[in-house]
């Protein structure tokens, strides 16, 4: 229960982040940005087209959809693999949007290497550019914030989020706290 409480108020919070600064979509790159998010060779971007992601991240474990808060009448979903899940929203084409992602566990990590239950001085000595706020560590790039939480020490959250245009979004302290790990 306490995980789905969790995921739903991860999913509000990006679809607020989202409505922050709505942009087009990124093209498709080969090589991770900071702020990308790579898994067996496939690279998935905030913003990026859920269809050309699934190609070529191959079949999800599962895909769920829940009514969407932007697009009236519309779904989002989200695409679960191992160790991370994906979230989409329609875009003004109706297209499934990528417009944030979690990693679950720590057999994914970010660019850098920083995964679930790395120490907080892995994570400064992994991103010494990142701003901090609080147990946040937040990297924003381009169209994305990259944000990592701790909790005694440990990191206990990895979320990307998509933020449209440049965008103050990504900061968890201006946006409001996430929730907690």
């Amino acid at each position: 229960m306490k995980k789905y409480l969790s995921l739903m108020l991860a999913l509000a919070l990006a679809l607020m982040l989202a409505a922050c600064a709505p942009g087009q979509a990124p093209e498709a790159q080969s090589e991770p940005s900071d702020t990308d998010f790579s898994y067996q060779g496939a690279v998935v971007s905030m913003g990026a087209v859920a269809e050309d992601a699934v190609k070529a991240l191959g079949t999800p474990d599962s895909v769920s959809a829940q009514p969407s808060c932007l697009a009236q009448g519309a779904m989002d979903k989200t695409y679960t693999y191992p160790g991370f899940y994906f979230s989409t929203s329609p875009d003004e084409k109706g297209r499934d949007q990528i417009y944030s992602l979690e990693l679950t566990d720590e057999t994914v990590s970010t660019p850098r290497g920083v995964k679930l239950g790395s120490t907080e001085a892995e994570v400064k000595a992994a991103y010494p550019d990142g701003a901090w706020c609080e147990e946040f560590c937040y990297l924003d790039r381009e169209n994305t914030s990259l944000t990592i939480q701790l909790q005694d020490g440990k990191v206990c959250s990895i979320r990307y989020f998509y933020l449209g245009s440049a965008s103050p979004c990504g900061n968890p302290c201006a946006a409001g706290a996430l929730p907690p790990c």
